[in-house]
């Protein structure tokens, strides 16, 4: 057993899998690595030191394909979908793929377009680059992008459905001359009946948030906010401006590995 311990790719073994598969081997594993892999199922941001193998390269989930944002920007995205504030996974352990399901510069901005590609594919990221700006915002959608079923509310052509999870958030670029500043976000409001207003869906608009519209992408190449009604701190980043231009936006489905 002592020499197959090399070939084990210990650090891609779940923590369910490492309780129930490896611990009853706790005597034969040397005790460093042992207390690795500890470490590691305890803080996902632990750097391992450890000469194993490293993960294999997927062929399942590939290369991020986008214009706009990095794997750190997708590691930290995918910190805040498991409501991890801190201690942000390290991009090569990373639970989720990113899917690029839609382009606008490449698809056409058209909200027609953004439906038939981007409707009843799960959760999704949208990330969206502002004409003129060091910045890109977006948002998550833990549900479906769907007309009309099982929705909180209803208003003429707009409908909304209800989550506790779904959050918007924004990134300055590295370009910028502020290169310190930190990532922001802003999770959906918790008071009275805000939730239900998470996500908004028209068959006229691209990907849309909250009941303001907190954050709504047009079919006119702009980006519409009103303020921040239902992601009560969305105001620190998102200008109150129903006329923001978009220079460019892209939509990932979430898969987890």
């Amino acid at each position: 057993m002592q020499d197959f311990i090399p070939l084990i790719r210990w650090f891609q073994i779940s923590s369910s899998g490492f309780r129930k598969n490896v611990m009853p081997y706790k005597k034969i594993i040397p005790k460093d690595l042992f207390h690795e892999i500890i470490y590691y199922h305890l803080d996902p941001s632990y750097e391992v030191i450890s000469n194993i193998l490293p993960p294999r390269i997927s062929q399942k989930f590939g290369k991020l394909d986008s214009s706009l944002i990095k794997e750190e920007h997708v590691a930290i995205i995918s910190s805040w979908i498991d409501k991890k504030e801190i201690n942000f996974y390290d991009h090569k352990r990373n639970p989720y793929s990113f899917k690029l399901l839609y382009r606008a510069s490449k698809d056409g901005f058209e909200a027609k377009n953004f439906h038939q590609l981007c409707d009843n594919k799960g959760p999704t990221v949208t990330i969206a680059k502002i004409h003129s700006n060091d910045k890109l915002i977006g948002g998550y959608n833990p549900l479906d992008w769907k007309p009309r079923s099982n929705f909180s509310y209803l208003s003429g052509d707009n409908c909304w459905y209800s989550t506790f999870d779904s959050f918007l958030f924004s990134f300055t670029l590295k370009s910028s001359s502020n290169d310190n500043s930190a990532p922001q976000i802003a999770r959906i409001g918790n008071s009275g009946n805000i939730s239900d207003y998470a996500i908004g869906y028209n068959v006229n608009h691209g990907p849309s948030f909250g009941g303001g519209w907190d954050l709504s992408i047009q079919e006119d190449n702009l980006i519409y906010s009103y303020g921040a009604y239902s992601y009560p701190d969305c105001d620190s980043f998102i200008t109150k401006n129903p006329y923001l231009k978009l220079e460019d936006y892209e939509v990932f489905q979430i898969i987890k590995k």
